[in-house]
């Protein structure tokens, strides 16, 4: 209050008049107050800030937490190559005590040939007989020749099977086809020796499997025909062992099946097992095929004491048709048909 009435004082405003001079000290006294009250409050603020300080002083710091390290993504399956499918050591066996050792031009020497035109097809059976050349004319466009050995029924129906379930079978038929292959145990006679659960040979066939099926579209017929003709490859090999095996329990499950090979004294394991066996009952074979795959087959037969062609249709009647497989025969010998479309 001294320093207000000091101020008053000294700035001369007691000569005013009283009415205005109880105005100016009316004044004075709120910018007293205001200033008063200011330092007081910036007196509170500092003693906060300095509690707070203290506060913050003594309160330890939040532990910081370690992020977890993302996890590295597992690698998808990287595609099988054909470098990573090893031989088989009994297939290579089979192969250099059989096919290996006979000695056959280089033209015959590919399980399965390149295809050829009608022309050649009449050259081949048309036995000079113009009746025979006009049937196959209005029936067949050309044909592919199977390797000359006791697999080639395998080789003529393997070919056209195999080639359809690799290049046009949809991904649920292909996955029963993998089953399929799963269940059975490759065994192969061979030099009258049986060869039983060979693990070895499904897996690699499964590999081969693998291996086309990843290949492109584009591509992939062109790739299943070069491993298949190729008498380097152990996929020819696998391919037969497969089906021969797959025959076998076909027929070996189905009692009308057996119930023939009995009655023709036929052994049933050595007829279907055996390696370049040629089965004495093929029209059980075909028969139980059509059945147990839901395909048709057309066999031309060449009756060469006859000299006429006949046509024998296996078809299972109904809208579950998988494919159509075409066979040409004559006695001792079978080969791939090219139907006209």
């Amino acid at each position: 209050m001294e320093i207000f009435r000091a101020a008053f004082y000294k700035s001369g405003l007691y000569h005013l008049k009283p009415k205005k001079s109880a105005a100016v000290v009316f004044i004075l006294f709120g910018f007293g107050f205001v200033y008063g009250f200011k330092k007081k409050y910036d007196h509170i603020q500092r003693q906060s800030q300095i509690k707070k300080s203290n506060i913050d002083e003594n309160v330890p710091e939040p532990e910081i937490q370690p992020q977890p390290q993302p996890q590295p993504q597992p690698k998808p399956p990287s595609r099988i190559q054909l470098v990573d499918i090893k031989k088989s050591e009994l297939l290579e066996q089979i192969y250099n005590e059989t096919l290996r050792a006979r000695d056959v031009p280089e033209e015959f020497k590919p399980f399965i040939g390149d295809q050829k035109g009608q022309d050649y097809l009449l050259e081949e059976y048309g036995l000079n007989n113009q009746q025979v050349k006009q049937q196959l004319q209005t029936l067949l466009n050309g044909m592919r020749r199977a390797r000359g050995d006791g697999n080639c029924f395998y080789t003529s129906f393997g070919f056209q099977y195999l080639r359809h379930m690799f290049t046009k079978a949809s991904d649920q038929q292909f996955e029963e086809f993998i089953k399929m292959i799963q269940s059975l145990p490759f065994s192969v006679i061979h030099s009258e020796q049986l060869y039983e659960q060979n693990e070895e040979m499904c897996q690699k066939f499964l590999n081969y499997c693998e291996y086309l099926r990843t290949v492109e579209l584009e591509q992939r017929e062109q790739e299943f025909l070069r491993l298949f003709s190729n008498p380097e490859e152990q996929f020819y090999g696998l391919c037969i062992i497969f089906l021969r095996n797959l025959i076998y329990k076909f027929c070996f499950e189905d009692e009308e099946t057996k119930n023939i090979f009995e009655a023709f004294d036929l052994d049933l394991q050595k007829q279907i097992l055996t390696w370049e066996y040629d089965c004495e009952n093929n029209q059980s074979v075909i028969n139980i095929l059509t059945r147990k795959l839901h395909i048709d087959i057309i066999l031309y037969f060449i009756d060469e004491d006859s000299r006429k062609l006949q046509v024998q249709e296996y078809k299972i009647g109904n809208a579950q048709t998988l494919l159509e497989i075409h066979i040409i025969f004559r006695p001792g010998h079978y080969n791939v048909a090219i139907p006209n479309q």
